[in-house]
């Protein structure tokens, strides 16, 4: 009895947990900080990512980057700093898989992204590299949570000071 009140226990927690992750890799500083930006997002063609998800995630970007104090504007128009994002692979996985077989691995998703900070007169100023998973999560986590997590690692590079 105590052996299988202990095995749900476990399974209740795993099933729990979320495993979504994102790593950032600063490839060049930020001299500065600002608040107003402008946030473009692309795919890379062998990024099998459709428009839907592009506009998506850039969607979250917007929505996490505000929740960090920053002032996003929409469009295109010059006069502040753009943030423009490559997505170069894009794998949402299977949240079903994750549900059943996450402990193993399978089903795992993952984001790849790369973001060049261009100032308001188009010079390159930073650089990063953001990589997210997904391995598993609450009935196979949602692969938002990848994408937020990605976002929060954006938003902690355009804060950082050198």
């Amino acid at each position: 009895m105590i052996h299988a009140r202990l095995l749900t226990a476990v399974l209740v927690l795993l099933l729990s947990v979320g495993c979504a992750s994102a790593k950032l890799t600063v490839l060049q500083p930020l001299p500065d900080r600002q608040d107003q930006l402008r946030v473009h997002v692309a795919a890379s063609p062998q990024a099998r990512i459709n428009e839907r998800d592009i506009g998506s995630f850039e969607q979250i970007l917007t929505n996490r980057l505000a929740s960090w104090g920053f002032r996003v504007e929409p469009g295109s128009g010059g006069g502040v700093r753009a943030v423009d994002g490559t997505v170069e692979h894009y794998e949402p996985g299977s949240r079903m898989l994750r549900w059943f077989f996450g402990w193993l691995g399978i089903g795992r998703g993952s984001v790849d992204s790369s973001w060049t900070v261009l100032d308001a007169s188009g010079a390159r100023i930073g650089a990063c590299r953001i990589e997210g998973r997904q391995s598993m999560g609450v009935f196979g986590g949602h692969f938002d949570e990848t994408l937020q997590k990605a976002a929060d690692r954006l938003a902690e590079f355009l804060r950082a000071q050198p």
